[in-house]
């Protein structure tokens, strides 16, 4: 673990710029932003039928795995995400376009059978919530010119639509200009497992650990993901007893990597081959999921107050 005398002037000095813009009074309007809007969705049809696909989804990944390990869990929210079984007609694609994006349960989109990366973690980091895990929706900064070339790949299938509408095109490039901007380019799911911070990618199907301030790095790729905490507290999930916590933990952490490409490499091929062998049961649980993500479906509308209306 990094200790006090160990940091430089530099590294504090960014430090201390850090905590000058996230002081108190903006942590705690941050975090409390959509609470109100928490409120009034939590009699819609369609939040509750989100809810219980969560709730299912925690229940079924701890029968699968026979565990409550978040490791195990993310892999097999993975296989569950990519391969349809959380969304109609059993099918997803990564889709910038055509999306509801209900800013509190961004994770319904999934069952639309479109959803990007901020879907993705938004879900994942609610069935992990769902387990009894610590984890937090989290945004970054991901440098889109760099290839990750990740060493290794699990065996999980992925549909990229890569056509984007004119309009989201123009929306992408005004968000870059507004305080939004903040939240970063990427979502992921920051997760405790024991009594270390790391970091799940379902949309990348991989893993990341801290490795400065801030600072995070693919296992088994050179690609970096700068951390922004401003999803974290707008999400509403990070609350200011906490922010300060986390951002040092990971911090003070980021000099120890547990997780090896080698051993991510054993667990997914481990983890993926039984979901593979276990279609049925896979089968079984999306049939069990079926009238609540036709709900979703009917009922999710991007205003959170519009569903009956």
């Amino acid at each position: 673990m990094i200790t006090i005398n160990e940091i430089n002037k530099e590294k504090l000095e960014e430090i201390r710029r850090f905590y000058n813009f996230y002081d108190d009074n903006l942590v705690k309007s941050c975090s409390g932003f959509l609470t109100p809007t928490y409120q009034e969705i939590s009699t819609t049809d369609y939040y509750r039928a989100y809810l219980n696909i969560v709730k299912r989804t925690a229940e079924f990944i701890k029968y699968f795995t026979n565990s409550n390990d978040p490791i195990l869990a993310c892999i097999v929210f993975q296989y569950l995400l990519w391969n349809g079984y959380l969304s109609k007609d059993k099918k997803l694609v990564y889709s910038i376009s055509d999306r509801i994006n209900n800013p509190v349960v961004t994770g319904a989109d999934i069952m639309l059978g479109k959803s990007v990366c901020l879907n993705n973690a938004d879900m994942q980091t609610s069935v992990l919530r769902a387990m009894g895990h610590e984890a937090y929706l989290l945004g970054c900064e991901v440098d889109s010119h760099q290839e990750a070339n990740f060493e290794y790949r699990p065996n999980i299938d992925r549909e990229i639509n890569p056509k984007v509408k004119i309009s989201d095109r123009i929306i992408s490039k005004l968000v870059q200009l507004t305080p939004l901007k903040r939240i970063g380019n990427h979502a992921v799911t920051l997760f405790k497992e024991e009594s270390m911070y790391m970091i799940s990618d379902p949309t990348a199907l991989a893993f990341a650990q801290y490795i400065d301030f801030l600072k995070a790095q693919y296992v088994g790729s050179d690609l970096t993901l700068n951390i922004k905490m401003g999803l974290s507290l707008l999400s509403g999930q990070m609350t200011p007893q906490n922010f300060t916590t986390i951002v040092n933990q990971t911090f003070l952490q980021s000099d120890h990597h547990p997780l090896t490409n080698k051993h991510l490499k054993v667990i997914y091929d481990t983890v993926v081959n039984m979901c593979h062998l276990n279609s049925p049961i896979f089968n079984d649980f999306h049939k069990s999921n079926i009238e609540d993500i036709d709900i979703v479906c009917q009922k999710l509308t991007k205003k959170p107050h519009s569903e009956n209306h």
